[in-house]
């Protein structure tokens, strides 16, 4: 996930043309599954390693991690523009 982050530092479409978005969109799509593959490990292991009566507790915990970070970047995209004011 990593590297396809940093793919996407590009050079605009006034350097590559039409490669910009294109190359944009591989690794966006790149990023995205790599972090579906993230938390279906991370469950995994969260069920594996945890205590019988608890696996349901504790898997849910995973998912929920990453629906939150989703959540929350609209809100901070929104206070860090009303701070800024672009």
């Amino acid at each position: 996930m990593g590297t396809a982050t940093a793919l996407g530092i590009l050079p605009d479409y006034a350097e590559i043309g039409i490669g910009a978005p294109m190359l944009l969109t591989v690794a966006r799509l790149l990023q995205g599954f790599s972090a579906g593959g993230e938390v279906i490990g991370a469950s995994t292991y969260v069920v594996e390693s945890s205590t019988p009566g608890r696996r349901g507790l504790f898997s849910s915990a995973t998912p929920l991690g990453a629906v939150l970070g989703i959540a929350l970047v609209p809100a901070m995209v929104g206070i860090t523009t009303a701070v800024v004011g672009c």
